[in-house]
């Protein structure tokens, strides 16, 4: 299965579209300016809409359902990433840490302060159910 514009398309689906663009010159042309015209229109949109990550160096910067994420591996910087929905994953009896972070030359690189390793706390409303495995639930 493939997923393109919100569509689930079949392996006979994705055969039979591929199938009309090669044996059909003029369908290959036609396909070829639907494609550059729809990237044209689609794809700045999508740039404004979805802004990077911004850089954290403690939660408190990053508003509310995000929280500061460093990652585990060597040369992750902290960003502000959104907190898991309800279904989403999360770490049971997680707890925000304070943590130094160093260079590979060894030199301090910088301190950070009520950060996160690899994933959010459950968002506004939600807990992280440790009998699910890890999964966010709504607060009763």
């Amino acid at each position: 299965m493939w997923k393109c514009f919100k569509k689930t398309w079949s392996v006979s689906e994705m055969n039979s579209a591929v199938w009309i663009v090669r044996r059909q010159p003029k369908m290959r042309q036609m396909m070829v300016l639907l494609l550059a015209a729809l990237c044209a229109v689609v794809l700045p949109s999508r740039a404004s809409a979805e802004a990077p990550p911004a850089a954290c160096r403690n939660s408190s910067e990053c508003g509310p359902n995000r929280c500061c994420l460093l990652g585990r591996y060597s040369g992750s910087e902290p960003s502000c990433q959104t907190a898991p929905q309800e279904n989403g994953i999360c770490r049971p009896h997680q707890e925000a840490s304070n943590s130094t972070v160093y260079g590979s030359d060894g030199k301090l690189k910088y301190t950070v302060t009520n950060v996160y390793l690899d994933v959010c706390p459950c968002g506004e409303g939600l807990f992280c159910d440790p009998n699910s495995g890890g999964v966010c639930k709504q607060s009763t």
